[in-house]
């Protein structure tokens, strides 16, 4: 059965990251987006309400439904886009993805010193973009994507996040309380949020790669488990 699915992909990074699997999405006959976040981001704040309109946009001509397939760090902006949304949202697939926080920023949920490495390397109230926000991040970039063409993409995507977006607290998560929920863990890393969605009695899938991107290395095997997960979020 054919579905819509619209792909978020990490604010710290850009579309790019999840292109090939919106790509290998389309080849199993399905419709698929991964929108830009970038233009939420260039003004001031509030910022997810403004990411959330461009999710939504992205997605609203989907008259029989859609699917939110949220990414790493864009967890946090799912509630947000269902409630943008004018059409229906069929289910929430969080891909290795951080849980949603209702009503608390990002930089409430992470430690300390977490806080004060942000406060130290934001100028001008924004931080550097994500390969110049520590040393030696661009090759560790660069040789978790491997494929040198593609990381140039990646790396021309990245832009400098304000500072005030990890700060805005997250709406509340009435828009998606009564949607169904899955989590697909693509890392080792992830399985503390994994075990935490398996408790929630969340549907759940595991497709752990060592890749660093494997939404960009094997866009097929990512796909297959975004589309085995909404025919169990569907059951």
């Amino acid at each position: 059965m054919k579905q819509t699915f619209v792909l978020i992909h990490n604010p710290l990074f850009g579309p790019s990251t999840l292109a090939p699997t919106a790509e290998a999405l389309k080849q199993k006959g399905h419709a698929a987006s991964a929108p830009a976040l970038a233009p939420a981001f260039a003004g001031g704040g509030p910022y997810y309400p403004k990411a959330a309109q461009i999710i939504a946009d992205a997605g609203n001509s989907a008259s029989e439904g859609v699917f939110l397939v949220a990414h790493g760090a864009a967890g946090p902006l799912v509630a947000a886009a269902a409630a943008a949304s004018k059409a229906p949202v069929l289910g929430v697939i969080l891909l290795s993805a951080i849980m949603p926080h209702a009503n608390r920023a990002w930089l409430d949920t992470v430690p300390d010193e977490i806080k004060a490495q942000f406060a130290a390397i934001a100028k001008n109230g924004r931080l550097p973009a994500n390969d110049k926000m520590y040393p030696g991040q661009a090759d560790a970039l660069r040789q978790q994507v491997g494929n040198p063409g593609v990381y140039t993409k990646l790396a021309a995507e990245l832009i400098e996040l304000p500072l005030a977006y990890f700060e805005e607290a997250a709406p509340p998560n009435d828009a998606i309380k009564k949607t169904p929920i899955g989590y697909i863990q693509l890392s080792a890393a992830d399985q503390p949020r994994f075990d935490d969605a398996t408790w929630m009695k969340w549907k759940t899938r595991q497709e752990i790669s060592a890749d660093g991107f494997p939404t960009i290395t094997k866009p097929e095997r990512v796909a297959a488990a975004i589309e085995a997960m909404a025919k169990d979020l569907r059951a």
